[in-house]
Order: structure tokens, then sequence, then C-alpha cells
């Protein structure tokens, strides 16, 4: 939530007038920003009474024009994504002086964010112009529709519902959600198939096409680029665009028509059963591929249905590829850091896929390839590292073998109950599993945490199991951690310094370390430089852990570096870096460490304590080894624990 959000927020739970002061403390701003918001939200419609008494919320002033109110930028990042959009979306040249008042910024401000707005500007083929005061952006409109679409996505982080709710509210006179309800249903009506990210993205193409025309933007007449004659599609297209004539009055010239034909090709597919429209040459290239990062990540054999159903994807995303046609990012930067190893997958993937088929995957494509290969990668994981049971209960009848399988069942694939005692002296000190579940109190210790059910296997029982089996393999998942950055982090490689001028000399001075130990060849810095121009091993917080995509180390090793200051990392700063070198043997241990080890640093606190804590390499060993074993479960021994610790 932005800060004049909140600030409507307040008015609108507040009773009574609220100053200045009062609400500048809430949101952490002077009465003096405060004045700015207001004044910023009053632009549109009188929305804030400002008396002797303080700011109060004119209620029918905000029923009526909240939803035409626009998120206004209130950080720089949302700033710099607002000053492009506006630019963008503007024919007609505007004063630097009239658009720092309308940001509520001083005009160095603004002359700052004109320097950024160049970069991301050229990055959409398109240039920001200056005449003395007057500003203006020239480039085809194509460009400008996509930066449009690129900054709406970019600040809702994906496509997902919150991009969605975004979209409607800031189009709503054009009934964006029952306009997509329509698309659901032209779409259902064809034998064509659409996820529902393409439908999302078919939909936000139609409105800012749509919204572009009204201001006077279309798209040059003649470019037929990449528009075929399928009739599936052809008849789709016709369906929607009478839609958008019946909805909006607007007849689509042909170049429009066209462009819409290319957006519904390269995103719809045909049934997942139609075998007969998959190319024998895609789907060769995708099992070989697939083959290769199976081995290369430990997967396991795939399925003829992950078969087919990728190679399907990857006919679709060959035809974007080869018509410049682009989907908007459907999970966010968020998943990247959530689930670092399927996002490594994907990379690798699309890598490969590259340079078999000579094409460009566009790093939007990534989260797609995801989905797929993450629901591999899922299925493997839940099968390996299963904890161990021993269930403790008296023998009473067919007792023990109906509570084994109720407590199989409730296991939920997570451990699996290896041995059943029956002895109302069954010496707990003797149980060699990872977890006992016992109807007896014990007297004395045990060899493993203890988990006291009843005989009935009620379902706070079933809550108290889940609990400790979550705490217990998370517990081991950090003991492999822990064992394995001991023994892989080489005291040589290890860096405490003020900071570093780049990423670049950073990752030199650790690749030379390597080298140096003989864990990696001299190339090994281009490689890792390589793997991070595809996308950044910044995971959150200041933490980043760079790798190379090729596991051809000659041992595997790690390198940290430890920066007071920070060190450039493409858009961020990080203070923490752990340089990984993979060897052939040396992959599961990296799935392990590269899961584990971005989750727990992955907060700024966690990466501050232990940067505090490492002055030299022994003094860093120990406050990693202290971050790890405080998120660590409960000891061997205790009895049921607290799911809330």
């Amino acid at each position: 939530m932005g800060k004049r959000e909140e600030l409507l927020t307040a008015l609108v739970r507040s009773p009574v007038p609220l100053s200045g002061d009062v609400l500048g403390a809430q949101l952490g701003v002077s009465s003096r920003t405060v004045r700015s918001y207001v004044s910023s939200l009053n632009r549109r419609a009188p929305l804030i009474n400002a008396t002797h008494r303080g700011y109060s919320l004119d209620r029918q002033v905000h029923r009526e024009t909240t939803p035409h109110i626009p998120q206004a930028p209130d950080s720089p990042a949302t700033r710099l994504q607002f000053l492009c959009r506006y630019l963008a979306e503007r024919s007609e040249p505007t004063s630097v002086h009239d658009l720092a008042d309308l940001l509520c910024i001083s005009e160095s401000t603004l002359e700052s964010d004109l320097t950024r707005a160049r970069e991301t500007l050229r990055e959409h083929d398109l240039v920001l112009r200056r005449d003395h005061t007057l500003i203006w952006v020239d480039g085809l409109e194509r460009s400008r529709r996509r930066l449009v679409r690129d900054a709406l996505s970019e600040r809702t982080g994906g496509l997902g519902s919150s991009t969605w709710r975004a979209f409607c509210s800031e189009y709503d006179q054009m009934d964006v959600r029952d306009l997509g309800q329509e698309v659901r249903d032209a779409i259902d009506s064809s034998e064509l198939e659409f996820n529902e990210y393409a439908i999302v993205d078919v939909v936000m193409h139609l409105v800012i096409a749509v919204a572009r025309i009204q201001q006077g933007g279309t798209l040059p007449a003649g470019d037929s680029r990449g528009v075929g004659a399928d009739p599936q599609v052809t008849g789709l297209r016709e369906m929607i665009s009478r839609l958008v004539e019946q909805r909006s009055g607007i007849v689509l010239p042909p170049a429009e028509r066209d462009a819409l034909y290319r957006v519904l090709a390269v995103r719809g597919a045909a049934p997942a059963t139609a075998e007969a429209v998959i190319d024998p040459l895609i789907r060769a290239v995708v099992a070989e591929v697939l083959d290769e990062i199976s081995y290369h990540y430990l997967l396991g054999p795939s399925d003829a249905t992950l078969l087919r159903n990728l190679t399907l994807h990857v006919q679709h995303l060959v035809a974007r590829a080869g018509t410049g046609t682009d989907l908007l990012h459907p999970l966010g930067g968020d998943f990247k850091n959530a689930h670092p190893v399927v996002h490594d997958l994907a990379l690798a993937f699309a890598g490969k896929l590259e340079a078999r088929l000579g094409i460009e995957v566009h790093p939007s494509e990534l989260d797609y390839l995801s989905f797929h290969l993450g629901l591999q990668y899922m299925r493997c994981v839940e099968g390996r590292d299963l904890l161990t049971v021993s269930l403790v209960v008296p023998r009473y009848y067919d007792l023990a073998e109906r509570l084994a399988a109720r407590v199989s069942a409730a296991l939920l694939g997570q451990a699996v109950v290896e041995h059943v005692a029956t002895s109302l002296e069954f010496d707990f000190t003797t149980a060699t599993s990872d977890l006992i579940v016992s109807c007896i109190e014990p007297e004395g210790p045990a060899n493993a945490p203890i988990v006291v059910i009843s005989p009935f296997f009620t379902t706070q029982d079933t809550d108290d199991l889940l609990a400790c089996v979550r705490q217990e393999r998370e517990r081991h998942a950090r003991c492999r951690v822990q064992a394995a950055l001991t023994s892989l982090i080489d005291p040589s490689a290890f860096f405490r310094v003020e900071g570093v001028d780049s990423q670049e000399a950073a990752l030199a001075m650790m690749c030379a370390a390597l080298f140096r130990g003989g864990y990696v060849e001299r190339s090994f810095y281009q490689d890792v430089v390589g793997r991070e121009r595809r996308s950044s091993t910044h995971f959150g917080g200041e933490f980043a852990m760079p790798h190379s995509m090729f596991m051809d180390a000659k041992e595997t090793g790690i390198a940290v570096l430890v920066s007071n200051t920070g060190i450039p990392w493409g858009e961020s700063r990080v203070r923490l870096v752990f340089l990984v070198a993979l060897s052939p043997n040396g992959r599961e241990t990296f799935r392990t460490v590269l899961e584990e080890i971005t989750r727990l640093l992955a907060s700024r606190p966690a990466v501050a304590s232990l940067v505090a804590g490492s002055s030299d390499f022994e003094a860093f060993m120990t406050s990693l080894s202290d971050l790890i074993d405080g998120e660590a479960g409960p000891a061997h021994g205790d009895r049921t624990p607290d799911p809330t610790q």
C-alpha cells in the first residue's frame, strides 16, 4: 500500500479530523509531505477537506471518485514507472514545470528521474526528446503500448490477481471484468485452450489498444508480421473483434486486427490431448533437453504427460520468439526468491533450448517454464528425505494395525511408519527412527522427539503430529545445510572487506580464489558472469548466491565475501555473497544448499546479523552456525513440540 493510500485509509477510519502532525506520525513522513499528498489527491476531485481542525474525508466524493484515482507514485521506483508511462501515452510535449508539480517533487529531483527514465524508455525502443523545458517521447506505437503493459505488471509484481485488480480499477470506465468474462466465453466456444494468465494478457492487450485508439494512437497500416491463416485463431479473432465493437463502438482497423491475431496465435494452444499438432522435431529437442536437466538436477524420469504438455508450450514459445512477441511475467520477482532451484531449472532449460533451436527466450518465458518443470521438481522433492516413524501402541486386538494405518494416512507422504512396538515396557532409547509416536507416556529419555497421542487418534493428535513432522523435516534440512557449508566453504576463499566497487570486481576476486584453490578452471568467471546476465542471483535481502549453469568444476566449493558497505548488484546492493562452484558429484548438495540458504538469508536482519558477527573466517562460521541453529527444531527426547515456536 502506498503512502497516499495509507493516508486515505487513516481518514476513512477516523470519525474526527486528523491534523497534519498526527497523519505524518502515522505515515512516517513530515506534515509538509502530508500537505503534498493531500494536494495530489485533490487534483482530480475535492476528496479531502482541510480546516483548522485538521484533514477530513468527503465520503460522498470518496465513494464516487476512488475507483478513478490511479495509484500515485510515492517512491523512486513507482515514480519512474509513472513518469515513463505518462510520457509514452502522450503525443504532445509536456513542460518539466508542470510534470514536477504533478509528481509533487522538485525540478532537481525530476531531472534526476528523467536521467533514469531515458534508460527505461530506451529498453522499450523509445527515445526521450527535449527542447528547453519541453519534453516528449519518440517511438513506435507498439513500443508505447508494451511499456504501458510492462509498467502495469511491474508495479504489482507479476501477472497475478493484484495486477488484474489494479488494471480493472485503472480502466474501470471500460468494464474490464465484464469484457474479460465475454472473452473467456468466446475462448470456451472455440477449439483453442488458453491458461488464465494468457486470458488476462489478451484482455489487457484489448483494453490498452482501445484506450490508445481513443487517444489517437493507432498502429501503422501494412504490418502483417507473424500473421498466419489458422482458421481457429481467425475465427476467435473475429468473435473478439465484434465484442470490442459492441462494447466501445470502435471497429478495429486491419493493423489492430493483425496485432490481435498475433496475440491470440502465440497464447492459445490446441488441446493437450491433440497429439497430431505436436511437431516431432520440437518434441525430440524437448525430450533431449529434459533428460539432460533431469540428470543434472536429480529429477528422475519424466512422464509422458509432462513431455507432451511441455512440447506444446515450447512450440508456442518458438512461435513467440519468431514474431518478437513476448508475455507478461505471471509470477513476479518474489517467485524466484521463494523457489530458486525451480528458477534455475527453467533458466538452464531455456539456455539449452536457445542453443539447439537458435532462438532467444524472453525472461518472462521463464515463469511459464517453471510451471512445467516445477511440478516435476516437486514430485521429486516430495519423494525424498522422508522421515521414519516408530509407533508405540499397546497390544489390544487389532488396535495397533488400525492406528498404524491412520497415522500413515495422516503423514501425507512426509514420513513413513517403519516400526510398530506393542509392549508397555518399550525402551524409548532403542528407537532408531527420526520420530516416535506413542500412546504410552515415556518415563525416561528417548533417542528421538516424541509425539504422545490418544489411542483414538483425534484431530488434535493429527495436528500435533504434523507440526512435529514439519519441524523435524526443517531441522534435518538445516543440519544438511550446516554440514555442507562447513565442509565446502574454503577458508582461503573467505573475504571480509569494507566494500567493492562493482559486482564484476567481487566475482573476479572470488573466482580467482577458487581457481587458486584448484576448484575451477579460469573460464569459471565468464560462466558465472554469463549466468548473472541471464538472471540476477540476488535472492532478496542483501544476499546473492552466484554460480555457473555448468556443473563442471573440478571440485565442489564455496567462496564467501562479506562487505560492510555493500556491493552494487544489478539494481540492488548486497553485503553477503556465496559463490558456488559445482562439480558433477555436487548436484544434491547444490539443490539442498540453494533452497535452504536462500530462504534463511532472504531477510535483511538475518544478513545484517551474519555480517556483524563475521570479523574473520572463524567468527563467520560461528555466526552462520548460530543462525542455522536458531531455526532448528527440538532436541531429541523432547515431547510434542509447540507448533507456534
